[in-house]
């Protein structure tokens, strides 16, 4: 296998460029992933690489410096850029700072218009948009991007489609992308007859999954819990919080969750040997995602949950996944 290395100062382009690539397809083998030049120089002196795919513009020792440096000591490593740099540089920062986020929701938030749509394959099936947020941009904005972890059937995607074309009568442009997606081949043929694009980096398959779920048991564990009875627990409370299910600027959000890392770093310093479990919900899993990101880079082996409120049954039948149900407040999580 090619071994490789990614150098990128922004630790969430370093994971989807991972992420979003089938490297083991290809004969290529990810080795790492570290922030800047300094650490890639550190990084190869203990672990052979054939490709070092890195950014430009960096801290401390930059693409450039790098690939010279690399040059002279480790003159058979080959280099990939994915960098946009000068004019395009500033152009890339413009493009993050327009864009704009906003979360679907099944709270209720006081003094706003919302768009109702249905959920057509989840057992909670009022989900929220607030409209007076896409009222304000809605004649700025070229394309709405829907952002999910799995698309089953695209029927919900559709649902908001329709009733946006429906209220705004422009032609907006749709995209959708996904970590799974198990769209049939006609529900994709349809998205691509309206014209919506869809991305994913997993095809799965569903056809078979009510069959294969009724042949195991619901006999795993059911906990509930209360976290006032939990005595060994240390809560902090940091300011500085943004809303995401009002509409917020995609590249102050970013900073938000940058800012909630330093704090939780500097309030926990959790060690490089930890074992953590990051836990967030299911309205906001991207904060949570990006500390645990941020503590893998400080080399602690993380993983990272979202609570749910989707009350899925548990087995301890041999090859089912969910084993145990925590079951707090109107959430669950499920190991």
């Amino acid at each position: 296998m090619i071994k490789v290395l990614i150098v990128d100062d922004d630790k969430l382009a370093r994971k989807g460029l991972i992420a979003i690539m089938d490297w083991g397809k290809y004969g290529f083998e990810v080795a790492g992933d570290v922030q800047n030049g300094r650490k890639a120089l550190a990084f190869l002196q203990d672990h052979p690489v054939d490709i070092i795919f890195t950014d430009i513009d960096m801290p401390e020792i930059d693409g450039i410096e790098l690939m010279k440096l690399c040059e002279e000591a480790y003159p058979d490593v080959k280099f990939v850029i994915f960098s946009v740099y000068e004019d395009f540089h500033y152009a890339q920062t413009a493009i993050r700072m327009g864009a704009k986020y906003i979360q679907t929701t099944r709270e209720s938030i006081l003094d706003v218009e919302y768009l109702l749509f249905t959920e057509a394959h989840s057992h909670a099936s009022e989900q929220k948009l607030v409209k007076d947020d896409l009222d304000g941009i809605i004649d700025e904005i070229d394309r709405i991007i829907f952002i999910e972890d799995e698309v089953t059937t695209g029927n919900t995607i559709l649902n908001i489609v329709n009733i946006l074309n429906e209220l705004y009568g422009r032609r907006i442009r749709f995209s959708v992308a996904s970590i799974l997606n198990s769209m049939t081949e006609k529900q994709m043929k349809e998205y691509e007859q309206k014209g919506i694009n869809v991305h994913y980096l997993l095809k799965t398959d569903h056809r078979n999954y009510s069959e294969t779920a009724e042949g195991y048991h619901e006999n795993g564990l059911y906990e509930p819990c209360n976290i006032n009875e939990i005595s060994d627990v240390e809560e902090v409370c940091l300011t500085g919080r943004l809303d995401a299910r009002r509409l917020v600027d995609a590249a102050e959000y970013k900073g938000a969750c940058e800012s909630l890392w330093r704090r939780v770093d500097a309030v926990f310093n959790p060690r490089a040997d930890e074992k953590i479990l990051v836990v967030g919900t299911e309205e906001f899993m991207f904060p949570a995602l990006y500390i645990g990101a941020s503590m893998e880079d400080k080399g602690c082996a993380v993983r990272c949950h979202s609570t749910t409120r989707s009350p899925i049954a548990v087995s301890s039948d041999e090859g089912y996944p969910l084993r145990t149900r925590y079951e707090f407040g109107q959430g669950y999580v499920y190991l």
